[in-house]
């Protein structure tokens, strides 16, 4: 966590990144695509519904659960590279 003036920001710039990318994903998985619904699946070892349903809310609950996702997602990247 990192203090610019009077903001926080909370993720590290990889995760900043990695957070842009696995949207990329989650926005393909929403529009139907397959092969991303089920990596989402994978990354949050949890049914397609319920990965949507959380996808589709906001809040603090929702950030720890998206940030694993994008931890996870860093480390699936880190070992296909």
């Amino acid at each position: 966590m990192q203090q610019l003036g009077d903001v926080w920001t909370l993720e590290t710039p990889l995760e900043e990144q990695a957070s842009a990318s696995l949207s990329q994903v989650a926005e393909l998985a929403c529009g139907g695509n397959r092969k991303a619904q089920n990596y989402l699946k994978r990354l949050w070892d949890e049914r397609w519904q319920s990965v949507k349903t959380k996808l589709e809310t906001e809040g603090s609950v929702w950030y720890v659960w998206w940030m694993d996702g994008v931890r996870q997602h860093i480390v699936n990247y880190q070992g296909a590279a």
